[in-house]
């Protein structure tokens, strides 16, 4: 189980991709890390690590056209590597004002995504753990879910695939929780009706976010990840590929 994100939590997850592929393209130093921009009503941020400037594209710059929106994902493909040990983030704005600082432990050979959630004043940070080496089979696909949404309900979510009129519970998760991986068959190519992702309060008929996933498309030998995120009144979804 997963616990409230009053401070930095570590929730262990699976992921893809064909276990002989999976070693042939990982190397055996350093940790890999991402990051999600998912505090809403934030500003643009930079991230520095250890006090040197991360997600960047243009390095030469401190702040400023390259900084990261509401909803962005750094590295979009692949993970940044790090040396393992202890790292400090600082995610600042701009006009390099502190939002949040976090302070963790990276171990090599492991795959990480830094999510900065909640509000302001008081965001909050979540480090999970994207565990890549647990594939079973390279002809499924992989899901997991992250609920950060700020102000949800109390009792949760619960996270539904909906798949040629079939709804399937896959997930339910209170905030500040990650869920298992789960092992699905890919989206049919054949199908002509798309599937969808439909979120709601447990016991609910009325959806709080319904994801048509026709862009996503559950391909085989692939692990995504959903994050909920925002606030109640606005929540929106994340799918970060992890493989």
């Amino acid at each position: 189980s997963a616990a409230a994100i009053g401070s930095v939590v570590l929730f262990v997850a699976s992921a893809c991709g064909d276990k002989a592929t999976f070693d042939a393209v990982t190397a055996a130093d350093g940790a890999r890390v991402k990051f999600l921009h998912a505090v809403q009503g934030g500003t643009p941020v930079v991230v520095f690590a250890n006090n040197k400037k991360w997600s960047a594209r243009l390095n030469s710059v401190a702040y400023g056209p390259d900084s990261l929106v509401y909803g962005d994902v750094y590295p979009s493909i692949d993970y940044s590597v790090f040396t393992a040990g202890e790292t400090t983030f600082d995610i600042k704005t701009t006009a390099a004002a502190a939002v949040v600082s976090s302070k963790v432990t990276l171990e090599s050979g492991k795959y990480y995504t830094l999510i900065a959630t909640d509000t302001l004043p008081s965001p909050k940070t979540l480090l999970i753990t994207d565990d890549r080496s647990t594939i079973k089979s390279d002809k499924k696909t992989y899901v997991r879910f992250v609920n950060v949404v700020a102000g949800g309900s109390a009792t949760g979510y619960d996270f539904i695939l909906r798949r040629q009129g079939v709804s399937t519970t896959l997930s339910t998760l209170k905030g500040g929780e990650a869920g298992a991986v789960v092992e699905l068959d890919p989206y049919p190519l054949t199908n002509t009706v798309n599937d969808s992702l439909l979120i709601r309060v447990p016991g609910a008929t009325t959806n709080f976010v319904a994801l048509n996933l026709s862009t996503t498309g559950l391909s085989a030998n692939r692990l995504r990840t959903f994050v909920l995120r925002g606030k109640a009144a606005s929540p929106g979804v994340n799918t970060i590929l992890n493989n």
